[in-house]
């Protein structure tokens, strides 16, 4: 069916980090697996503060740790629905909707952090396997 080719194409786009999102074409994996010592170097400025582009990214980033939990407790053959990222995704939305507009601490400073804890958080796991 239609809905079941759309999960099989949004299973391989978890799978492969290819996410294209609506606002930009961004994929997770140029900023969240990056070794720390080549961050900023010889790579497009991704930099934005436009609540929905950053909303999009970090339910990417999210998505594709969500999948790896799932697939750790549940087998390799276990991914997250279409109707599970899109409540993923409304509900980095609703997050980001809650920040105050005050310049050190708001959602595009709350991303940075995800940004940071997923590359430290990759990393770690890079020395253990």
């Amino acid at each position: 069916t239609k809905a079941q080719q759309l999960i099989k194409l949004h299973h391989d786009e978890v799978e492969n980090c290819s996410f294209s999102t609506t606002s930009s074409n961004y994929s997770p994996t140029m900023q969240s697996e990056t070794p720390w010592s080549a961050v900023g170097l010889q790579q497009p400025n991704l930099a934005t503060n436009r609540t929905d582009i950053m909303v999009d990214r970090n339910s990417a980033i999210l998505e594709r740790l969500l999948v790896k939990v799932v697939r750790a407790r549940d087998g390799e053959g276990c991914f997250l629905s279409a109707s599970a990222c899109q409540q993923l995704r409304n509900y980095v939305s609703v997050i980001a909707s809650l920040y105050n507009d005050v310049h050190f601490h708001s959602f595009e400073h709350a991303s940075h952090v995800l940004l940071s804890a997923n590359s430290l958080i990759n990393e770690m796991l890079k020395e253990n396997y």
